[in-house]
């Protein structure tokens, strides 16, 4: 009997723990063998938990890694959610594969966006900002 822990069996929910509490992840992921969905999986959570820009392509890459290996894994759609949440604002192009997950994902549609024309652009009849004497903390109490 093995029992389930979100798509996880006894040993990978230890490896978990020995991940979540070790000071040095890098040795736990060590002892993993590597190639399989669990030693992806841990690597590239850690290498999101140390995310900085000039890790962005190494981390894209393992993420093929893992797609190319495990297509269908669960665990890669969430680090891949993950991952592109961390660089939507970083740059245009995470921005744009981020809004395109999302449409994808959760089937949302942007086509409601206000179009605006060059130059003609008609003034709204309701404010855009809140008079701030109306709400300041004086007025209120």
């Amino acid at each position: 009997y093995q029992r389930r822990v979100r798509g996880m069996n006894m040993e990978t929910s230890t490896n978990l723990e020995k991940f979540a509490f070790s000071h040095d992840r890098t040795s736990v992921i060590n002892q993993l063998i590597q190639g399989t969905e669990e030693w992806y999986c841990f690597n590239l959570l850690h290498q999101l938990n140390n995310y900085k820009e000039s890790s962005r392509d190494q981390i894209k890459a393992s993420l093929e890694s893992f797609r190319a290996q495990y297509p269908r894994s669960e665990a890669l759609s969430q680090l891949n959610a993950r991952f592109l949440f961390l660089d939507f604002d970083k740059t245009e192009q995470g921005k744009n594969e981020l809004f395109d997950f999302l449409q994808r994902s959760y089937n949302l549609s942007f086509k409601d966006e206000k179009e605006v024309s060059h130059g003609s652009a008609t003034p709204s009849k309701f404010p855009n900002k809140l008079n701030q004497d109306e709400i300041s903390w004086d007025t209120l109490l």
